[in-house]
C-alpha cells in the first residue's frame, strides 16, 4: 500500500548494545520500528452489468441504464427501493445520450425480467437476489446461483417472491 494512505501512530528506534572489553557499551544494531494505521476499506460493489444482462437476455446496452439506476439503490436496510420519476428518466437520458423512450424501454424490460420489480407506479425495487447494497446482515437474503457450461452459456436461477 502507498504511503500516503498509511498514518504513522508509533515510530521507534530500537538499538541493540554489547559490553566490550573496555567496558563501554557499543552499538552493535540498530533498527527503526514503524506502527501504521491503514484506513478501513469503504463499502463497495464490483458488478459486471454486461454478464447481468446476457443472463437475463437483455441487449448489453441497457447497461448504461441499469448501471445509472444502480446509483439510486438504497442500502438494504431501506428495502433496495427507489423512485423513477420523469425528471430522473430525462437526466439518465441526457447523460447517456438516448431518447426518455429507450430509458422507459430499458426499464420495462427489467422489469419483464425480473432485474427490479414495479412496487407501485413510478416506485421501483431492485431484485434482491440480483443485487445488494449494504451491510451483510442486511442482505444475506439474497441468492444467486450462476451456472458457466459449455453448451448452454451462463445461467442465473433464483427464488424470488414478490411482495
Amino acid at each position: 500500500m502507498s504511503e500516503k494512505y498509511k498514518q504513522i501512530i508509533r515510530s521507534e528506534v530500537v538499538e541493540k548494545a554489547k559490553l566490550g572489553d573496555d567496558g563501554r557499551w557499543h552499538t552493535d544494531e540498530r533498527e527503526s520500528k514503524k506502527l501504521y494505521s491503514v484506513p478501513e476499506e469503504p463499502a463497495f460493489v464490483k458488478l459486471y452489468l454486461a454478464s447481468v444482462l446476457k443472463l437475463k437476455d437483455l441487449p448489453k446496452g441497457y447497461s448504461g441504464v441499469l448501471g445509472v439506476l444502480l446509483r439510486y439503490m438504497p442500502w438494504a436496510d431501506k428495502r433496495q427501493a427507489f423512485a423513477v420519476n420523469k425528471a430522473l428518466k430525462e437526466d439518465i437520458a441526457e447523460e447517456l445520450g438516448v431518447t426518455v423512450r429507450y430509458v422507459e424501454r430499458a426499464i420495462t424490460q427489467m422489469i419483464r425480467n425480473d432485474l427490479i420489480f414495479r412496487l407501485k407506479p413510478g416506485y421501483y425495487q431492485f431484485n434482491p437476489y440480483v443485487f445488494g447494497k449494504g451491510e451483510w446482515k442486511d442482505i444475506s437474503e439474497i441468492r444467486l446461483n450462476l451456472t458457466f457450461s459449455a453448451k448452454v452459456g451462463m445461467q442465473m436461477q433464483s427464488e424470488v417472491q414478490k411482495a
